[in-house]
């Protein structure tokens, strides 16, 4: 009863943040529309455990990753003042980086020389230059949902399963089978706080369309394979997207919510919803990690300012 009760408190204030958000989305006083697509991106589920996980008695996070993911939480450019900043990152030779990149991030945008964080204040979570931060996030997220599937009672979940026969390079990230059923589950992040984002898919305006865009991509991209159905055995893919600002797309949540079964009271229901919250949370530390390491990384030295 408590849990119902609860989860109805929870819905109301969801949907009134829900209302805020979009009367700021539709406002002309935005200060800039990418912030504002972050914001929206938060406006989901996971916000709370994203908000909880901030600084409290029992938890701690240095300054410089505090004072970056606060601005950035209230739409507030992460380096101020934004007009004086520009990354330190230049066009680099196509490598063998590039393909799984392009796999795990789903708007990395054309490779410029110097991006100014005053056209795009988020740079810090798609810098090209710095792709294996991005790696380590996407990495972080797998195992958390990975670890969070394991608990549940009658699943099993395994790592980097390779998909469409041995020679296919297409790789999953987790192959979760629960009876007769297995599922090729592909992980990836998308930031909805680019200019392409808000230009062509207005994910300043609509919530989850940069998740909707990146989980297209990842359907066209399986439907050329073959997942090898085994008599007796379904295989099905699940493309699982998630936002920088810890929004996860439909197919995503249907899939934990399917796995974890309808019973509200059952363990493998709090379990499902303790993989969005280790999710989100995790996302907070890297992104915080992220952003903090790139503004020591761009401050200018003692000696040069002299």
């Amino acid at each position: 009863m408590r849990q119902t009760i609860n989860n109805h408190a929870f819905n109301t204030d969801l949907r009134l943040h829900t209302i805020v958000m979009r009367t700021l989305s539709n406002s002309k006083k935005q200060y800039n529309k990418q912030l504002a697509a972050q914001c929206l991106s938060a406006s989901c589920v996971n916000s709370p455990a994203m908000v909880r996980w901030l600084p409290t008695r029992n938890n701690r996070m240095d300054d410089d990753k505090f004072i970056q993911t606060t601005r950035v939480r209230f739409g507030i450019p992460p380096l101020l003042p934004i007009t004086q900043w520009q990354c330190d990152c230049a066009s680099q030779r196509r490598s063998s980086r590039s393909s799984n990149l392009n796999r795990i991030v789903g708007n990395m945008e054309k490779e410029v020389d110097g991006m100014k964080i005053s056209k795009q204040p988020l740079h810090a979570l798609c810098c090209r230059k710095r792709s294996r931060r991005i790696d380590r996030r996407h990495d972080a997220v797998c195992k958390q949902i990975r670890r969070g599937l394991n608990k549940m009672r009658g699943v099993t979940a395994t790592s980097e399963p390779h998909v469409g026969g041995d020679d296919s390079q297409r790789r999953g990230d987790i192959r979760v089978t629960k009876g007769s059923t297995t599922y090729i589950v592909d992980v990836g992040m998308t930031c909805p706080a680019t200019e392409k984002q808000v230009t062509q898919k207005k994910s300043h305006k609509i919530p989850g369309a940069a998740g909707q865009a990146y989980e297209r991509r990842k359907n066209f991209s399986y439907n050329l394979l073959n997942l090898n159905n085994q008599p007796g055995q379904e295989v099905h893919f699940v493309p699982f997207i998630v936002e920088t600002g810890g929004r996860i797309n439909d197919k995503g949540r249907k899939f934990i919510d399917q796995i974890a079964g309808d019973d509200e009271e059952s363990a493998n229901r709090g379990l499902g919803r303790l993989i969005y919250r280790t999710v989100a949370e995790t996302i907070v530390r890297h992104q915080a990690y992220m952003m903090a390491r790139l503004a020591e990384e761009l401050r200018p030295s003692p000696r040069r300012a002299h």
